[in-house]
């Protein structure tokens, strides 16, 4: 994760928006965190994509690479971990009834304002 921030940075302090795209539980919130205190800190957004339950289990059991994780407990798992955020709740955006480009649309409009600003 430390090599992810310090290319992320890298990128961000050259005016690139950067984007991981992963799963980055509250967890590992810290390591970005890092990025806010610097004297001249890069912008540093968290936003998390949590379509509701349902809806998760059904784009993920519907993939189909040799690779892509498709298995109903882990996934139920990781969308129950990030149901509850506390003070994160304000960063989610709800994309059960998006699709990719609305999605899209909506990250880019986010990045846009301070509101998903990590602190």
């Amino acid at each position: 994760m430390e090599v992810i921030v310090h290319a992320a940075e890298i990128y961000a302090r050259g005016d690139y928006t950067v984007i991981v795209d992963g799963i980055v539980g509250p967890w590992m919130l810290d390591h970005f965190r890092v990025l806010t205190r610097h004297p001249d800190p890069p912008p540093v957004h968290n936003l998390i994509l949590r379509p509701s339950r349902e809806v998760a289990l059904d784009r993920a059991t519907a993939r189909t690479g040799p690779d892509d994780l498709t298995d109903e407990e882990p996934i139920t798992t990781m969308w129950y971990q990030f149901s509850h955020l506390g003070e994160l709740e304000d960063h989610v955006i709800d994309s059960s009834i998006q699709t990719s480009e609305q999605t899209l649309a909506a990250v880019r409009d986010a990045v846009g304002t301070a509101t998903f600003r990590l602190r």
